[in-house]
């Protein structure tokens, strides 16, 4: 793809969720306490909503896994109401990976190496990650391979081991001893014993550093692998946060670095720079985009297209975009989500002085796993707020003043979700156009399944 094609999909992906930038950045603590039904959705999309039976046929309309005809009677009217959801959905699909399928491309990579099948999530992607780097790099004449929040290692020594390349990782975690038995028992779990040795040895070295953006990688490679003089690559394994944008920031601005694979993850770390109170949890829309910078280090937006534009996610959106709508369609939602909702109301009105400071703001009560019912959940939700106790009596009255709102409740988290998408194409379009705007040749490729592994694109980059 080119440099303008791939910006004129970055701008219509963009501009299509700014259009639904409240409804992205809403919190779903606050879909009562902010009367999110009447103040976000607009009335044709509150009457399209009314048509669907069940919240969670919602994202699989979205996937083409459920047909429309199955959940609407066709009057004229439900038509109409049909087609807005319909439409809002189609948009969905047309400005995500869900369709851009010449950005996102799904290779047939090359098996370039076969393991001893290992069935547990972290294993599956450090052996695919290896194949792609494999494949994708074996005849580029590299000699070291930064692996650049490297964690326990385990990616970093199965490369080195199956390639011959000599790995550095990089991590702010130091390595024990036990750690580093455990990685070398791992190595020799999914390495076959029959396979042909490389014949250069290769190495992992472990540096715990701070990673930073203008750090001097070059000095770290000579520490660790004196004889480099070779090409290097850099590779990150659901690196998260900003690093995943300092990983490509490093690639571009240090010339001995020609080579990058970086997949990411948890894009709510992400520091943005246009972004109003990242720590707000209301309906936040970006509005002061000329405030006063209080960091130099941003990671999001990395591209010029969208620096100019002073463009911003949110962090609520960002934090929708971590979810999977791939699962969204095989897993129930827990009613905890809702209880949490309805908890909100009762702290805000049992001890709402505690939120005078800061009004969009919710109360921190942490997660609450295993519940029986609403009761159990406050209870035990909010014995982490001080001078608030609630009584069964309590939970009974609030619970019925909400019990018929739990379908809407539940199709408006589906429906917001369904955004989840857009906001990760966003974010991954303005990566890929960041290369492209320094003539460096680049790609997006699926490595993973998204059922196993959500966060399963990698940005693939060449000098």
């Amino acid at each position: 793809m080119s440099v303008n094609e791939v910006r004129a999909a970055l701008e219509n992906v963009a501009d299509f969720l700014e259009n639904y930038s409240v409804l992205a950045n809403c919190h779903m603590v606050h879909y009562f306490s902010h009367e999110y039904h009447k103040t976000v959705l607009t009335d044709e999309m509150k009457l399209s909503l009314d048509c669907i039976h069940k919240p969670g046929d919602i994202p699989l309309f979205l996937m083409k896994q459920a047909s429309f005809k199955s959940d609407f009677q066709f009057s004229n009217v439900k038509t109409l109401t049909k087609n807005y959801l319909e439409n809002f959905l189609s948009g969905i699909r047309n400005n995500s990976f869900l369709s851009l399928s010449k950005i996102f491309q799904v290779e047939s990579l090359e098996r370039a190496f076969e393991f001893n099948p290992v069935g547990d999530k972290k294993s599956y992607e450090i052996q695919h990650v290896c194949n792609i780097l494999l494949s994708k790099w074996k005849r580029e004449d590299l000699d070291s391979v930064l692996d650049i929040g490297s964690g326990k290692g385990l990616l970093g020594q199965t490369l080195s081991a199956i390639s011959g390349w000599r790995v550095v990782g990089l991590d702010v975690m130091n390595l024990n001893e036990t750690e580093n038995t455990t990685r070398e028992k791992y190595v020799k779990r999914v390495i076959p014993k029959n396979i042909d040795v490389p014949q250069k040895a290769g190495s992992f070295r472990h540096q715990s550093c701070y990673i930073t953006e203008d750090m001097d990688l070059q000095e770290i490679l000579k520490s660790k692998n004196p004889r480099n003089e070779s090409k290097t690559g850099v590779t990150g394994l659901h690196t998260c946060g900003n690093l995943a944008s300092t990983s490509l920031k490093l690639f571009s601005s240090n010339p001995f670095l020609t080579h990058v694979c970086s997949v990411a993850c948890c894009y709510h770390l992400l520091e943005e720079k246009f972004a109003s109170n990242p720590f707000a949890s209301g309906p936040i829309v970006p509005q002061d985009r000329n405030r006063k910078i209080l960091t130099s280090s941003f990671g999001f937006p990395l591209s010029q297209f969208l620096e100019n534009k002073k463009f911003s996610v949110g962090r609520n959106a960002r934090m929708m975009a971590s979810q999977s709508v791939h699962r969204l369609t095989k897993e129930e939602c827990s009613d905890t989500i809702f209880y949490r909702a309805i908890l909100e109301v009762m702290l805000c009105e049992k001890a709402g002085w505690l939120k005078e400071e800061d009004p969009h703001s919710h109360f921190k009560v942490g997660r609450v796993k295993k519940v029986s019912n609403f009761f159990d959940y406050a209870r035990r939700a909010s014995s982490r707020i001080p001078d608030v106790k609630v009584t069964e009596e309590d939970c009974e009255l609030y619970m019925k003043r909400f019990s018929n709102d739990k379908t809407n409740f539940f199709k408006f988290y589906y429906l917001r979700n369904c955004l989840a998408p857009v906001v990760e194409t966003v974010i991954l379009l303005d990566r890929l156009l960041f290369l492209l705007e320094q003539d460096i040749t680049a790609s997006i490729v699926q490595v993973f399944d998204p059922a196993m592994s959500p966060r399963c694109f990698a940005i693939l980059g060449k000098k």
